[in-house]
């Protein structure tokens, strides 16, 4: 029996659509995973098949062949696992193997009756994208970059997400989705078998107006220095860069600091734009999906050349692009402050 399941990953600051193709068939028991993977990818077939078993789930001896497509684009990262898992189960309700996959009562005891069950509702496979690390436990883990993956899945036309639940909030807001935060692999499986009892979250605009402006420091704080200030305001309102010169502890950092303050407001957009690349990071709180302030960024003068534009095999942003929208201030070096009008 063969299954797609939607999958996304990141690649620089934006997301892909990965489609995990999964067959299982009579043969040799096995698991192989095809499709240009990183380690951490070709991994996870253990990682999928002994969370199954903890969660309770016995499969049956099959061969079970998994491809990531596009297979010629390397994958990374552990966002993979929940799809695998859920095309593994699809395959075998599919093909009318749910008898096989056995129930053990110590571990499972709250799935008494479920394969027995008719479910006059399917789950919507191809509008539906399932991104997770699985734990050996079962359970499922929280991932960065995860705003990214959400935002291209509602650019593909996806319809629900699940997640875990601690990217619940991170993943609301994107608007136009649906957000399922699942704990393990039984709450899973609970979802997939009765999808009209799923009551996922939503985008909301409090989001994104909470906190909009409240800044630890204000611009109005500098006392006396009234060219520092003059320029100040001149360079924030035309998006120029400018220069500090002065000794140490004639408030060139104290300046720059505020210059935040100043700007105008950060759109949706900007701010998606933003969060994106604090997404990555994995510089996001918890309970603050949005960036809703211009960044202020001061690295230290000791910064490399690859800390300050980033880069690597698969590109993770450095601190221009941690700078985007709002304020680059390499201290001690040329004390100077840019003002980053785009994400570079």
């Amino acid at each position: 029996m063969f299954s797609k399941i939607n999958s996304f990953s990141t690649r620089g600051i934006d997301g892909y659509r990965i489609t995990v193709e999964v067959d299982v068939s009579n043969g040799l028991p096995s698991f192989v995973m095809v499709g240009y993977l990183a380690e951490e990818v070709r991994e996870a077939q253990e990682r999928v098949r002994t969370a199954l078993r903890n969660a309770g789930f016995c499969l049956p001896p099959k061969r079970i062949t998994v491809n990531l497509s596009p297979a010629g684009v390397r994958k990374e990262g552990t966002g993979c696992d929940l799809a695998i898992a859920a095309g593994i189960l699809r395959c075998l309700w599919e093909q009318g193997e749910k008898a096989k996959i056995r129930k053990t009562d110590e571990t499972c005891p709250e799935m008494d009756g479920v394969e027995d069950e008719e479910n006059n509702s399917a789950p919507n496979w191809d509008q539906w994208a399932f991104i997770g690390e699985l734990g050996l436990d079962g359970s499922i883990k929280p991932l960065t970059g995860v705003l990214s993956m959400v935002y291209e899945a509602r650019r593909c036309g996806m319809k629900r997400v699940f997640l875990s639940e601690e990217n619940v909030q991170e993943g609301r807001a994107v608007d136009g989705i649906e957000i399922v935060g699942v704990r393990d692999v039984k709450a899973l499986t609970a979802c997939l078998q009765h999808p009209e009892q799923i009551h996922g979250q939503w985008f909301t605009p409090d989001l994104f107006q909470a906190g909009q402006e409240e800044f630890d420091v204000d611009f109005d704080e500098i006392v006396g220095l009234p060219l520092v200030r003059q320029a100040t305001e001149a360079a924030a309102a035309g998006r120029h860069n400018i220069l500090y010169i002065g000794p140490a502890g004639t408030g060139k950092t104290m300046a720059a600091r505020r210059i935040p303050t100043i700007l105008p407001p950060l759109t949706l957009e900007e701010s998606i734009e933003v969060s994106k690349i604090y997404s990555i990071c994995g510089f996001l709180k918890p309970d603050t999906p949005l960036i809703l302030q211009r960044p202020f960024r001061s690295p230290h003068h000791s910064t490399t050349a690859q800390a300050m534009a980033g880069g690597g095999r698969n590109p993770k942003p450095g601190e221009i692009s941690l700078a985007s929208y709002g304020v680059l201030f390499p201290c001690e070096t040329f004390c100077t402050a840019f003002l980053i009008p785009v994400t570079c």
